[in-house]
């Protein structure tokens, strides 16, 4: 018998509010899998209920907006372990060997919005040594989408401008507004990078973006 396992591991700093929708999601999961037909449900918190409102085909389920983050609604498994602590600046760690990444993304896109924009690791392993059992990747989520990243060493990379600000974080380069963050970054192909001067405190450096395939996801 093979085992195939699709893998991860990581944490990340939330507020109390964050922590707290985690944690029903979590408990409505359980909920979900173990209910049996015509048992009544966990009643949804205003504020999660308005993150996950019901589909337009949930049929009355108030739970069918929440159902639709994972690859098997009837069975909403997130496929790995979400340990969370109580207070401001909460640490939330997810770890599993059977994740459906899909589904945790959308949970940490919707729920932890001041973590954002991050990015984790999966891997996709095999029991045996199977031809193409392996793989893995980096799932990159911002408040506005979810993308798989792929190899960003390609032929025709896409670059920014960037320097350092007083404080020593990372600005990026815009035309039209100076140095700031990188969701303004003007981006440039290696031919358009040619004609850039740009004088700066902190000798301006090029920095190659990721290639991204299309959103997992966009609301």
């Amino acid at each position: 018998m093979t085992d195939y396992q699709t893998e991860t591991a990581f944490s990340l700093v939330v507020t109390a509010e964050e922590a707290a929708l985690v944690a029903e999601a979590v408990a409505l999961a359980d909920a979900l899998i173990a209910a049996k037909p015509g048992e009544a449900l966990p009643s949804l918190s205003p504020a999660f209920a308005a993150l996950f409102p019901p589909s337009p085909a949930g049929e009355g389920d108030a739970c069918s907006g929440f159902r639709q983050l994972f690859s098997d609604g009837e069975y909403p498994d997130f496929g790995c372990e979400i340990v969370g602590e109580a207070g401001e600046g909460a640490m939330i760690r997810f770890a599993g060997s059977q994740v459906d990444t899909d589904a945790i993304a959308e949970l940490i896109r919707r729920c932890c919005v001041s973590a954002l924009p991050l990015r984790f690791g999966w891997a996709s392993t095999c029991s045996k040594y199977r031809d193409n059992g392996f793989g893995g990747g980096t799932i990159e989520i911002t408040r506005f989408d979810i993308r798989d990243i792929i190899n960003p060493d390609l032929d025709d990379p896409l670059l920014v401008l960037t320097t350092s600000g007083r404080d020593g974080e990372t600005l990026f380069w815009n035309e039209d507004a100076g140095f700031g963050p990188l969701a303004a970054a003007t981006v440039y192909t290696d031919r358009e990078a040619e004609r850039v001067t740009v004088v700066a405190a902190d000798a301006p450096e090029w920095m190659s973006l990721p290639r991204r395939v299309p959103p997992v996801h966009l609301a």
